[in-house]
């Protein structure tokens, strides 16, 4: 095929896709103007198009899937963009009192100054809480929904691992020395094999001790040293150049032991075991999600406005969740109390205790 040829076809397959997209464009408004009111925002029809968009193509990869019984590689459940598309519906249509509630965070003085650098404009308002409402929802699905006895349980038993680990390691002085410079070793592995990969050439000594695979020293091998001067100032981090970050990272990595990144990841998990839940109330039919959702709604509104917005919270919790009514703003605050607000068998648990103690 001559050069000419093969650009004319290029250009007419564009040309059809572009046609192909217009198309489906039109299909999106469509569908918008009849499931979405009229005063939705813009940033709400933007998501909502690209929604559609995603769903187009998440059933065009579950049709090939079915056709040839490969699964494509960054493929999504259509099931799930169904979800986020009714999800977004109902946060115009679920009640009469939506368009208020867009107009509160649009129009709401930004309290916060490091917000007021990148929300700019009422659009850019309602954007941010789609992101938050997005990352919410992401939030809660990958925690574990366990009850306090069995999350208590589970923690106690790696901190025991942990800690047995961290003793028969230090109670082996050869294990602990592989230990002191396994990082170093793992990362300069990672380094070579990358290298080889693009076309370097390796040698042999260099692949015999990988630790040290990206020195920073020069071709005799001898490292470069940085002098900083009496009376400088030393320069700020972000100041600093690519290859100074760089020899930050390689001094570190050299003197990392895998025995402090245990000793370090044990400290956090004994951290995280010692925290309340992230999810209250896991045992409720809704797994938590509810009092969960309140409370980071509110979180938000207040780390942006300096203030709860509990009406506004009250109807976003109500969409989101589908409520069968909405909720009021003096439903949402028992949620934002310091213990949460108690399930209907703690409720019970606690009267109980009460009478039992007026009756000695």
């Amino acid at each position: 095929m001559e050069p000419d040829e093969v650009t004319s076809s290029i250009e007419e397959w564009m040309g059809v896709e572009e046609r192909r997209d217009e198309a489906r464009r039109r299909r999106y408004e469509l569908i918008r103007k009849r499931y979405l009111p009229d005063w939705t925002p813009a940033p709400i029809i933007r998501r909502y198009h690209g929604r559609l968009n995603s769903l187009h193509w998440a059933r065009l990869d579950r049709h090939w899937e079915n056709l040839n019984g490969q699964k494509p590689l960054f493929g999504v459940n259509p099931r799930w963009v169904e979800i986020e598309i009714a999800r977004m519906t109902r946060l115009c249509q679920y009640n009469p009192e939506m368009q208020k509630v867009w107009e509160t965070i649009a129009a709401t003085p930004i309290a916060n100054e490091r917000f007021k650098r990148f929300i700019l404009t009422r659009d850019d308002a309602i954007e941010w809480m789609l992101r938050e409402v997005d990352g919410i929802m992401s939030n809660f699905s990958s925690m574990p929904k366990l009850t306090a006895a069995a999350r208590g349980k589970s923690f106690t038993k790696v901190i025991s691992a942990a800690e047995n680990l961290l003793k028969a390691i230090e109670e082996c002085g050869e294990v602990h020395a592989l230990m002191t410079t396994a990082l170093a070793d793992f990362i300069g592995h990672r380094n070579l094999a990358a290298r080889f990969k693009w076309g370097e050439k390796i040698l042999a000594g260099t692949a015999w001790c990988p630790r040290f695979a990206f020195d920073h020293g020069n071709r005799y091998g001898a490292p470069e040293s940085i002098e900083i001067l009496d009376n400088e100032p030393i320069p700020d981090w972000h100041a600093r150049s690519a290859e100074e970050k760089f020899r930050w990272l390689h001094d570190e990595i050299q003197g990392a032991s895998l025995m402090d990144v245990l000793n370090f990841s044990l400290g956090r998990i004994c951290d995280a075991g010692n925290t309340p839940l992230p999810v209250p109330q896991p045992g409720r039919s809704d797994g938590g999600f509810l009092p969960f959702l309140i409370r980071e709604l509110s979180a938000r509104m207040n780390a942006i406005y300096g203030k709860p917005l509990d009406s506004t919270v009250a109807l976003l919790a109500s969409a989101i969740a589908d409520l069968p009514e909405p909720l009021s703003r003096d439903a949402v605050r028992p949620y934002l109390r310091k213990g949460g607000k108690k399930s209907a068998g703690e409720s019970r648990k606690s009267s109980r205790g009460k009478k039992s103690k007026q009756t000695r």
